[in-house]
C-alpha cells in the first residue's frame, strides 16, 4: 500500500511517447489510488513543445523553443472510489474507472493546450 503523504509525480502513459498524441494511460494510476492509505488528489497536467527542446535520441537540449504547460483542476479520487464501492465494481473495473477518469481530464487539457500552443511554430 502507498502510505506516504508526500507528493508523487507519475507519467501515466508508461513510456516515452514518440508521437504527439496522448497514449492510452496505464491502469497503475488507478491501482495507486486504490492502494493508498488515503485517496489521493491527482493534479492532471499536459505539456507541449518538449519534443523540440529535447528531441528523441538527443542528449543536448535545444534552447529557444516554445514550451506550454496546462495544469488542470485537482481531481479528488475519494468520490470516484466511493462510486466504485457503491456500484460494487471489481478491482479491475475500479482501476479502469479511475484511470479512464484521469485520461479524460488529460484529453480535455490537451484540447485546451493545443489551442494555445502551435504544434508547428513555423
Amino acid at each position: 500500500a502507498v502510505v506516504s503523504t508526500q507528493s508523487t509525480g507519475l507519467f501515466v502513459e508508461g513510456k516515452v511517447n514518440e508521437t504527439r498524441e496522448l497514449l492510452r494511460i496505464k491502469w497503475g494510476v488507478g491501482r495507486l489510488a486504490m492502494d493508498s492509505s488515503r485517496p489521493p488528489i491527482i493534479i492532471p497536467w499536459v505539456h507541449r513543445g518538449m519534443d523540440n527542446v529535447l528531441p528523441l535520441y538527443h542528449t543536448i537540449p535545444k534552447i529557444g523553443n516554445k514550451v506550454s504547460i496546462e495544469i488542470g483542476e485537482p481531481l479528488d479520487t475519494a468520490p470516484l472510489l466511493k462510486d466504485c464501492q457503491r456500484f460494487k465494481f471489481s478491482t479491475l473495473a475500479t482501476r479502469k474507472y479511475i484511470s479512464d477518469t484521469v485520461e479524460w481530464e488529460l484529453r480535455k487539457l490537451g484540447k485546451i493546450i493545443d489551442d494555445r500552443h502551435s504544434v508547428d511554430p513555423r
